[in-house]
């Protein structure tokens, strides 16, 4: 309840401490304080991008039906009352600066919401305290309650990543793997993070700047391997198209590959 700035100093201090020693290491092997946090926001930046309300959308998923009636409750009330305590705005600042953060960035989990968890639930549960308090029959008030946390477990049925043994990466992670020698390199620009965990090769990010990516001059991939383009990446405008790799002189398709969709695996060679 005591906002006041020698606390506030505290806190920044005790977290400055604690996170130095990170800030160190990263500063002794990457050359910046803050490599690991521009390069995370980098990969991310890259990835396909969802709608801006992806989280919106989804806020169900993290709060659960019991915790979306509770959370509309308490706005309700609000709205009507007019009034807000600190403590709310605090709460509500809490949820809603990560969810504007989080919506600007391309790519969207439904896990990253979990940070605005806390917050949210602690307003449900006051939107709850104050229909209860409404609610003149108390045994009414909690059979509704009851009946609600029931429908709320019986109802919730969410699997929004099924396994998939059959995914386009894993059919192209078995070729590479029988068909190049380990010390060969795989460029990849998509699902990247999945060919280096079911490969045994080592795998290069290739430019994600298209005006870099076809410079034949650009010595960034400087060693000869492979280049591996799935179908999706063709309709997405971020990346080269298909038609402007086969132009360029640094590839030659080595093999095309049927899965889902389309894979294609390119023999590069630098001109330089």
């Amino acid at each position: 309840k005591d906002y006041n700035i020698k606390r506030v100093i505290y806190i920044a201090l005790g977290f400055i401490i604690t996170i130095s020693p990170y800030l160190i290491w990263s500063k002794i092997n990457f050359g910046d304080f803050f490599y690991t946090f521009k390069f995370n926001r980098l990969i991310v930046d890259w990835s396909t991008t969802k709608s801006w309300f992806f989280y919106i959308s989804n806020l169900i998923v993290i709060l659960g039906l019991m915790g979306a009636i509770g959370f509309i409750c308490w706005i309700f009330f609000k709205i009507k009352n007019k009034k807000i305590s600190k403590n709310e705005l605090f709460l509500l600042s809490w949820f809603l600066f990560p969810l504007i953060y989080l919506s600007t960035v391309p790519y969207k989990e439904e896990r990253y919401l979990l940070i605005t968890l806390i917050p949210l639930t602690l307003l449900a549960s006051s939107g709850f305290k104050n229909l209860y308090e409404k609610i003149k029959n108390k045994k009414l008030a909690i059979s509704l309650f009851l009946i609600i946390i029931a429908y709320s477990l019986i109802s919730f049925n969410y699997n929004p990543f099924p396994r998939d043994c059959n995914s386009d990466v894993k059919f192209v992670s078995k070729w590479v793997m029988n068909n190049t020698n380990q010390t060969e390199i795989i460029y990849a620009q998509e699902d990247f993070t999945e060919l280096a965990y079911n490969t045994n090769r080592r795998i290069i990010l290739a430019p994600f700047n298209k005006t870099k990516f076809l410079d034949i001059n650009d010595s960034y991939m400087k060693n000869e391997g492979y280049y591996i383009y799935f179908e999706k990446q063709n309709r997405n405008p971020i990346f080269p198209r298909f038609e402007e790799i086969e132009k360029d002189i640094r590839f030659k398709l080595h093999e095309k590959i049927k899965n889902k969709e389309f894979i294609y695996a390119f023999k590069f060679k630098p001109l330089i």
